[in-house]
């Protein structure tokens, strides 16, 4: 687990992919799915198929890591 914590900090997208999987409970369908618009920052949601969950602090970083 060291390891993908590690690479984590090294790849933005493994970053994101992570904070999906681990802290969202995201299946990789889901993951693999997700949309720029089923993402709202300023507005702190998370909407893949329709869920529409609070984005936390860590996922709203790694996300707007990946994006820039």
């Amino acid at each position: 687990m060291e390891y993908v914590a590690v690479a984590a900090l090294l790849d933005p997208a493994l970053r994101v992919f992570v904070a999906l999987s681990g802290i969202h409970a995201l299946p990789a369908r889901q993951i693999r799915s997700i949309l720029v618009e089923h993402v709202d920052l300023p507005g702190r949601r998370l909407d893949p198929e329709g869920l529409n969950r609070p984005l936390d602090d860590y996922t709203a970083e790694a996300i707007s890591g990946y994006l820039a």
